[in-house]
């Protein structure tokens, strides 16, 4: 069976490895998404050691948004906050606690959400919700 095609509007994205390098990256290939995952940038055991900003900042030159599990990159980190402005990201996230097949599902409900948010220019943060995305504030510094 061939892999579906992405539309068009739908970016290459980036999976941090919060997200998993197996399950979750295997639904969304199996719904067309293109990705690459911290493990397959970076080798399994470079991909424990790199940075966030390290991987942010290879995800902003690849021109991928990123998918991630941690929206702490908003709100926490002053580095990585400067990051994500200064490098236009954008980023959608997910609850840490769900499970994979929630995650591509959650991404499988909200593609067309996502397609239209990512044809804006970044910073951004939406954070994907069972039903929709929502946009959510990046703290000021």
């Amino acid at each position: 069976m061939p892999t579906p095609t992405p539309p068009p509007e739908l970016p290459r994205f980036f999976i941090d490895r919060n997200i998993g390098g197996i399950k979750v990256p295997a639904g969304l290939r199996a719904l067309g998404v293109e990705l690459t995952t911290l493990s397959e940038r970076y080798g399994v055991h470079e991909g424990e050691r790199v940075t966030d900003v390290q991987w942010m900042l290879d995800a902003a030159e690849a021109g991928e948004a990123v998918l991630m599990a941690d929206d702490a990159i908003r709100r926490k980190n002053p580095e990585e906050r400067r990051v994500l402005r200064e490098l236009g990201l954008r980023a959608f996230v997910v609850n840490a606690q769900a499970a994979a097949p929630e995650i591509v599902r959650r991404f499988e409900v909200s593609t067309r959400a996502i397609e239209r948010a990512s044809r804006r220019p970044g910073p951004f943060v939406y954070r994907l919700h069972p039903e929709r995305i929502e946009q959510l504030r990046i703290r000021a510094d």
